[in-house]
């Protein structure tokens, strides 16, 4: 499986709602936390400009509500070998 990063903040709702998709959909997913000095670290590393921002393998989403991906084109994104 594609490795899948998902970087929020604490109050932030879309990003609970983007750790909520993920864990239905039984997606195993790295969280950084931006308000941590690793989350800012990795943030940094991985030139993310804004919250929540999704990377599935080399695609990347930022400030993107979890409704406007549908679960089979996470599938598809995770899983390209499928």
């Amino acid at each position: 499986m594609t490795k899948i990063l998902l970087f929020g903040k604490e109050g932030c709702a879309l990003c609970e709602g983007w750790k909520r998709k993920l864990t239905h959909l039984s997606f195993p997913f790295t969280y950084y936390d931006i308000g941590t000095t690793d989350g800012m670290v990795e943030m940094a590393y991985h030139n993310i400009g804004r919250i929540p921002a999704l990377l599935v393998g080399e695609k990347r989403f930022e400030e993107i509500n979890p409704s406007e991906i549908t679960s089979e084109e996470l599938l598809a994104w995770a899983k390209p070998d499928l």
